[in-house]
């Protein structure tokens, strides 16, 4: 049982276990799909109705933007808006299988789920919240299928315990997790817009679902208004929280900003778990907190 109240703010490290791509992987990713007219990546692009000459426009300036990610290349390009997202989609939905969340060698997600209690009362009891940057659904889906599975719960019961919205959870016990910057569609047992399965799509549909889930995913600029709910609550689960544990993060300070870090309550511990590509962000972050 989690007994203080803790906050897990993932980037896109914490989900590199199952083969999704960093932020830098996936910019190289993108440019190499888009090399040349005949890669699967310009074919699905061209389908989806965007044209040759903006496409090489936009793998050209990404790849010499010197930007950590797709996503803060678009920030600023925001003509490449709609082509930069649909990329993103069809990039990050095959990477999304059920299979490899339950592999024969457990991963941080099966550690937590395990230290989350024994008992379905444990897990009740347990202080967490989660906050993602992240577009993909890996860490609510594995947490559903646990619970599930674990507790022979009915679809319908584990909504109880895992609170997928964006505003204060409906059931006094449940789990939140918040996307600030959206996802890949909604996952089906929790409804809504675009909602689709946690599975790569079938090959000849991979076109048609980056462009129906693209606008669930938010570049920085369009998630920093005062409307995004999503922030809004992810920054009072920040408020509210006597631990603050960074998995996987690139640190940049406007996020840290935007979830209102800077006004965490006195005695909040914040600690940073970190590979090797994100050690000089761990220090800018080390920077931001003794200076606020």
């Amino acid at each position: 049982m989690i007994k203080r109240q803790t906050v897990l703010i993932l980037g896109a490290g914490a989900s590199m276990h199952l083969a999704f791509p960093s932020g830098r992987q996936l910019v190289t990713l993108v440019v190499d799909g888009l090399a040349n007219e005949a890669s699967d990546l310009v074919r699905l692009l061209r389908v989806c109705g965007f044209q040759p000459r903006m496409i090489y426009a936009f793998r050209d300036a990404l790849q010499r933007s010197g930007r950590p990610s797709v996503d803060v290349f678009l920030e600023h390009r925001p003509e490449f808006l709609p082509l930069g997202k649909t990329a993103i989609a069809a990039l990050l939905t095959p990477f999304e299988s059920e299979a490899s969340l339950f592999a024969a060698v457990p991963s941080w997600y099966s550690y937590l789920f395990a230290h989350l209690g024994p008992s379905l009362d444990d897990v009740k009891q347990s202080k967490l919240s989660v906050v993602t940057f992240n577009y993909d659904r890996s860490f609510e889906h594995h947490l559903f299928t646990a619970l599930q599975n674990a507790f022979n719960l009915p679809t319908s019961e584990v909504p109880k315990h895992v609170d997928h919205g964006t505003s204060a959870s409906k059931f006094l016990h449940a789990i939140p997790v918040v996307h600030v910057y959206g996802k890949l569609g909604s996952l089906p047992y929790v409804g809504g817009e675009n909602a689709r399965p946690y599975e790569p799509p079938p090959t000849d549909e991979l076109a048609g679902v980056a462009v129906t889930i693209r606008d669930s995913i938010k570049i920085m600029h369009e998630g920093g208004g005062g409307d995004n709910l999503a922030l809004g609550r992810a920054a009072q689960l920040v408020g509210e929280a006597d631990v603050i544990c960074f998995l996987g993060f690139g640190y940049l300070e406007e996020n840290l900003k935007r979830l209102g870090l800077n006004r965490r309550k006195g005695g909040c511990a914040c600690v940073g778990v970190s590979i090797r590509p994100w050690r000089r962000g761990a220090g800018a972050c080390r920077s931001f907190f003794r200076t606020r």
